[in-house]
């Protein structure tokens, strides 16, 4: 079973700072981030599922603070609503960022990769 995470482990254990209400807003794509991540590879042992919260609530803070921001592309000109000043990283890519940061020791951090 996959791991979940909750405000409250959110804010104890991760030691995160954002509002309930952003984490919750942040929460959906985190989710479905990690696990595309992991190809939809479950955590083996309590250490992975441990790594797979961790990696939960940084992707969680990605989306929240940089949304989903689809954007659109023309031709070569792209437009992201949510592009993060430094070198335009979408929370996308922030979120993967951190994803390789958390999970990059454990074997079902590369499934997703592509």
């Amino acid at each position: 079973m996959v791991p979940t995470i909750d405000y409250a482990y959110y804010m104890g254990t991760y030691g995160g700072q954002l509002s309930e209400e952003e984490f919750l807003e942040g929460l959906p794509p985190a989710c479905d981030h990690v696990r595309w991540f992991c190809h939809d590879a479950e955590p083996e042992g309590s250490g992975e599922e441990e790594l797979y919260r961790r990696a939960l609530c940084a992707c969680c803070e990605a989306y929240a603070e940089h949304g989903e921001g689809a954007g659109f592309t023309v031709g070569d000109f792209s437009w992201r609503p949510t592009a993060h000043s430094l070198r335009g990283a979408t929370a996308s890519d922030l979120a993967s960022r951190a994803c390789v940061g958390i999970l990059g020791m454990i074997s079902m951090a590369f499934a997703g990769v592509r």
